[in-house]
Order: structure tokens, then C-alpha cells, then sequence
């Protein structure tokens, strides 16, 4: 699942801390039918700034 850019935009913005992007970044999340992460990308753990074993097996809604 892509996570629309204003997903990010908030978690940068809440964060404030700054991340360099680039138009090759994308942010990528495989979730099973309940909705809980199986997979995240590096991108994805920066921009929301919890790690990748934080967000294993949580709801996807943590991000938004």
C-alpha cells in the first residue's frame, strides 16, 4: 500500500525533524486483512519515525 503524500507530510511536520526526500522515495506497507503491518520500508520508518519492529504486527492506523 502507498501512503498518500500528505500521510508523510504530517509525520514530518509533527516530527519536526527534517527529512530529505527525494523523487525516488516511496514509502511502502504490506498489511493482512485485519489491517496490521507485515511489512515496512525504510522510507516508511523514517518518515514516521518508529522503527521497523515497532511497527510489525500493529494496526496500519498508527500512522495516520
Amino acid at each position: 500500500m502507498y501512503v498518500p503524500i500528505n500521510h508523510y507530510q504530517k509525520a514530518v511536520v509533527s516530527s519536526n525533524n527534517k527529512i530529505s526526500l527525494s523523487d525516488q522515495d516511496i514509502t511502502i506497507s504490506r498489511t493482512d486483512t485485519r489491517g496490521n503491518i507485515l511489512f515496512c520500508n525504510h522510507t516508511l520508518c523514517e518518515i514516521s519515525g518508529y522503527g521497523q519492529k515497532e511497527l510489525l504486527h500493529t494496526p496500519h492506523s498508527i500512522l495516520t
